[in-house]
């Protein structure tokens, strides 16, 4: 059974990916890079202009799209932990999998998967530009997203914490 993205990458994309009125986006807009987008964050040629969803399309296009992204993270970024997965998939999902210049190719990948999980951490923030008007310009809420995903990567699972022994101190 394929990985999946656990609870915390989840919302955080959501969190992100909303439409320019919150929630998720019914109808298409452009996305601040040009893109036509509707639901969660969906992209892609079956995107049309005055088409409508519904939330439960909207959830089942995310679903459909995260499939993409566990993959490529599973492919590229292996060993991750459940919360370095989530990171990694909300940016492969939002950068995309292409592997000349998306996720498979980014610093964040090589530095991860060489051990370095601060230098992949701070790589993270690198993606946090798009091209706008035929300009590369940093975006605010790309460096937000960046910041959360990377403090995502670096948080301890939850069971890490259960699975650590404490020194007993009986005498």
């Amino acid at each position: 059974m394929p990985r999946e993205i656990n609870t915390a990458g989840y919302d955080l994309i959501k969190e992100f990916e909303q439409g320019p009125n919150g929630g998720f986006a019914p109808m298409p807009y452009l996305c601040p890079a040009g893109k036509l987008t509707i639901g969660w964050g969906h992209t892609g040629p079956d995107v049309k202009p005055g088409m409508i969803i519904s939330a439960h399309d909207a959830e089942e296009l995310l679903d459909r799209d995260l499939d993409w992204a566990e993959a490529c993270v599973e492919k590229y970024a292996p060993g991750c932990n459940d919360n370095e997965f989530a990171a990694f998939a909300s940016l492969c999902f939002n950068i995309g999998p292409d592997p000349g210049k998306g996720f498979p190719s980014s610093t964040a990948v090589r530095l991860h998967n060489k051990g370095d999980k601060a230098g992949a951490a701070r790589a993270i923030g690198l993606w946090n530009k798009a091209t706008v008007d035929g300009q590369l310009v940093t975006l605010p809420g790309l460096v937000r997203r960046r910041a959360a995903e990377a403090a995502l990567y670096l948080t301890p699972p939850a069971d890490a914490f259960a699975r650590q022994t404490m020194p007993q101190a009986v005498q």
